[in-house]
């Protein structure tokens, strides 16, 4: 049984995870599965340039399309509306303040409109940032394909935060996934948490070891630059995977037995 080789994820999840895999391939072809690049959070693949503010994220966008394999698809990158903020006075801070999405997707069937836009506190997140933008750009991909990925419509958003893992972007999914900080001042203290994205960040671990295992990524650097919350999650999936060879082996095999 699966939970005997230590699954970082539930049985149905894992096979969720390997059927989208699976649609992947079949969708948009065997180099959009295997050929995918491992984005590290690094200079090597993304940069600042010192820009700041709407400019910093349009700056970062364009890179991440075209990481993405999406340089030349249209689309125009619109900034939200701040969110209100959560200190009202200098003693009076809201609990549970409303904050705006991370990101949205906008398309407009029959025409070449399409709109993503950002909650622009992430600027100051550049990770979170990084992982909005791939999630949004993965709704962006999957718009154009014929047949939706598994699941369905009650399961379209945890398949766009897989599709963000499978475009190279899963340190960064994983990492934003949940955020748990200090924070104190001269009146208060106490602590925080954040969660952005769909997914749980166990379950995104678990899609980064697959995705790892099916291009070939370099393990360690992706271990390097994962949270410390989930480097034990992404070490039992790719060790479990490792015990369940059939799962990328199968995956494979119909990729080679596909006619030219």
């Amino acid at each position: 049984m699966f939970g005997q080789l230590r699954c970082p994820v539930d049985e149905e999840t894992a096979a969720w995870v390997a059927e989208f895999a699976a649609w992947m391939r079949d969708t948009f072809g065997a180099d959009a599965l295997f050929g995918a690049e491992l984005v590290l959070p690094t200079g090597a693949y993304l940069r600042r340039d010192g820009k700041t503010g709407h400019e910093l994220a349009l700056h970062v966008f364009e890179q991440v399309k075209a990481l993405a394999g999406m340089p030349d698809w249209p689309c125009t990158l619109l900034a939200q509306e701040l969110d209100a903020p959560a200190q009202v006075s200098e003693f009076v801070t809201l609990r549970d303040a409303p904050a705006g999405p991370s990101g949205s997707f906008a398309y407009e069937p029959g025409t070449e409109a399409v709109t993503i836009s950002y909650n622009p506190n992430l600027v100051d997140d550049p990770g979170a940032m990084v992982a909005t933008f791939a999630h949004e750009l993965a709704h962006y991909l999957f718009a154009t394909a014929a047949k939706a990925p598994p699941g369905g419509p009650e399961l379209e958003e945890f398949a766009t935060d897989l599709g963000a893992v499978f475009l190279g972007f899963g340190i960064f999914a994983v990492n934003s996934s949940f955020r748990f900080a200090a924070h104190g001042d001269t009146f208060a203290q106490g602590w925080v948490f954040q969660r952005q994205g769909y997914l749980s960040g166990n379950e995104l671990s678990f899609a980064l070891a697959l995705f790892v295992r099916l291009t070939g990524a370099d393990e360690a650097a992706a271990l390097s630059h994962l949270g410390n919350r989930y480097k034990g999650p992404f070490r039992a999936g790719l060790k479990w995977l490792d015990r369940q060879p059939d799962i990328v082996d199968s995956l494979r095999a119909e990729t080679d037995a596909a006619p030219a």
